[in-house]
């Protein structure tokens, strides 16, 4: 098509859409000069309005990079917590957990069993300041008093408490307070600790959905079965464990925490913001 058979794009508000010529041969010179008059302001204006139009946008998504849910890489979100700054990662293998490659918690229910467990969490609840905690994705409560900071906890020590309390449950002679009822001997006494481990059980499902380990596992031919056998002891990608507790026990509650005093504060969360019913 020549230059001189396309058609104007625009057409002013007081042409006559049927009679318009579709070349550039109208009959009309002065009609051509009156829609010309019409269109250079028209044009000036909507570079205007898409000029304020990118400001505006580049505004709001300039306030949205403070906003705890930031693109990274790959596209994958990840939700602001004060403790990212200490996540550092490893290559590690796992100990398989059978005779011959036994880990340190597996030895029998114990004294220095509980000490053990315990320490790996008993500094996990946490004091934040009042800026971090304006920052997640969830509204968190001020600490009585201990002005400018608040309760927080890493769920890695949730998993580990809810766990610890599954491996107690799995003995129950020696920890009678944690022996449960099954569905066909449901006994009244037991309801806490069965509640609790049933949901412990099922939290600590969603927490290996949630983090889903991509590493392989894999088959190798042993000779001295004369088979293919599965091995476990396989490298992992993983954080570090004793970064994670480093920054926890900075942070360490400076007085006991009193559920039953009611901290009003001015933090507002924008999205994502649940309370529990």
């Amino acid at each position: 098509m020549s230059k001189e058979q396309e058609y104007l794009p625009l057409i002013a508000e007081d042409a006559d859409v049927d009679t318009l010529p579709l070349t550039g041969h109208g009959p009309s010179a002065r009609g051509r000069r009156k829609l010309t008059r019409w269109l250079i302001p028209a044009l000036v204006a909507s570079l205007i309005i898409e000029t304020v139009t990118l400001v505006v946008l580049a505004a709001i998504l300039g306030r949205k990079s403070t906003h705890p849910s930031c693109t990274v890489p790959g596209d994958q979100k990840v939700l602001y917590s004060p403790a990212l700054g200490a996540v550092e990662n490893q290559v590690q293998v796992y100990q398989l957990g059978f005779p011959g490659d036994m880990s340190p918690y597996q030895i029998p229910s114990s004294p220095k069993l509980d000490e053990m467990w315990s320490d790996l969490y008993n500094y996990g609840i946490s004091r934040i300041s009042k800026e971090e905690a304006s920052l997640l994705p969830n509204k968190t409560s001020p600490i009585p008093g201990d002005p400018g900071y608040y309760i927080a906890e890493l769920d890695v020590f949730h998993n580990l408490h809810c766990l610890n309390k599954v491996r107690m449950a799995l003995d129950p002679d020696y920890y009678p307070d944690w022996r449960i009822s099954t569905s066909n001997n449901h006994i009244a006494t037991q309801k806490n600790a069965t509640d609790h481990i049933s949901h412990c059980v099922d939290w600590i499902r969603q927490s290996i959905m949630c983090h889903a380990d991509t590493s392989v596992i894999v088959w190798q031919w042993a000779a001295s079965l004369n088979e293919t056998i599965v091995k476990g002891n396989v490298a992992h990608t993983c954080r570090k464990f004793d970064k994670i507790t480093d920054w926890a026990k900075e942070r360490l509650l400076v007085n006991a925490y009193d559920p039953f005093v009611h901290m009003e504060d001015d933090i507002v969360v924008p999205i994502l913001h649940q309370e529990m019913p």
